[in-house]
Formats: structure tokens, sequence, C-alpha cells
């Protein structure tokens, strides 16, 4: 940077290794001095929104986000960032709305990233109790997340639940697993998956 004050991408990597070392605030001041630079830039505007969201500054982490979408339509990572940030804040179907779209993106774009869309989603209907939603986005990202003990978790207590998708055998199946990864079950939870 010193060698070229208008190098944006080494000051997107600065950014970026900053909010890493947990020099949040610093990272922000670089991302901003970037798009002062390049206000095309989507990479900057990816880590300032991501920076806003890990400091909790969620108003300025969800306008930054929707510039990103509004500025490079065809970034899911605009929409997963706008998701996340209202999923932080309980806005459940406004995240919905837009992990939905970072869905379709990384659908068309053959993306590996798709299950990390899939799984909020899920996240999103289990936390506004629509548990049949719920299942069918745990169960679309489940591949990619077999290991993970939170997913198993939610996704047996989805099937315990009383609900249309209710399935006592598969609520087993997924609540031991989550208990074998280390997840802690409530008593009733562990009751219910030590009968025979």
């Amino acid at each position: 940077i010193e060698l070229d004050p208008e190098y944006c991408d080494a000051m997107d990597n600065l950014g970026l290794n900053l909010k890493r070392l947990g020099r949040t605030e610093e990272s922000i001041d670089w991302y901003v001095r970037s798009i002062e630079v390049f206000p095309e830039n989507d990479v900057a505007y990816l880590g300032l929104g991501n920076a806003y969201r890990q400091l909790g500054r969620y108003d300025e982490a969800i306008s930054t986000f929707k510039q990103l979408s509004l500025m490079a339509p065809e970034n899911p990572e605009g929409y997963f960032g706008l998701g996340m940030a209202y999923y932080d804040i309980g806005q459940y179907q406004n995240s919905i709305d837009s992990l939905k779209e970072a869905e379709r993106l990384y659908n068309a774009q053959n993306s590996s990233y798709i299950a990390d869309a899939q799984i909020f989603i899920g996240y999103n209907y289990f936390s506004l109790q629509d548990m049949e939603n719920a299942v069918n986005y745990f169960e679309l990202a489940y591949s990619a997340y077999q290991g993970d003990a939170e997913l198993n978790y939610y996704l047996g207590f989805s099937y315990y639940d009383e609900s249309p998708v209710q399935d006592f055998v598969k609520a087993k199946q997924y609540l031991l697993k989550a208990r074998d990864l280390g997840y802690s079950l409530e008593p009733e939870l562990e009751k219910f998956i030590n009968q025979p």
C-alpha cells in the first residue's frame, strides 16, 4: 500500500488479516478505504459487512450487505451475509428470504456453499416452529454437516416435536448421534432415547 496507495486488493487482504487477528475495528477502516478507492469493490463490501456483523453492529451490517446485493446481484455472498445478519437479530422470515436467494445463486453456480445456506434456512424455520420446512432443509444440508452435533440435535428434535413430521424412530437416531458427538441433551430427551 505504501508503494501503491490505490491498491485496493492489498487493503482488502489487510482488512481480512486484521479481522482474523481480532482487530476488527481496524479492519473496518481498511475496507472503507478500499471502497473509497474502488466503489464497486464487492470484496471490500463483503469484508465490511462481516466485520460489522462480528461486532454486533447489525444495522450497518444489513445496510452493507444490501448494498453488496444491489451492486453485485449475481454474488450469493451478499444475500448470505444479509440472511445471517437477520438471523442474528431474530428476523427469521427476512433471513429465510435472503438465504433462499443465496441458495438459488449457489445452486446456479454449482457451489458447495449451498449447504451453508440450507442449514441456516432450516434453523430459521425451526425458530419459527415450522418443523416441516426445518426438516426439509436440515435433510438437504445433512450430507455436508452429518458430523455436526448441533444439526443432529435440531433434526432429532424436529422429528420428536409434535408436528406433521413427527417420527420417533428418526428422532431417536439423530438425537443419539447428537449425544455421541458431544451434544448435551435435556433430561426429557435422554429419557426418550434410553427407552427400548
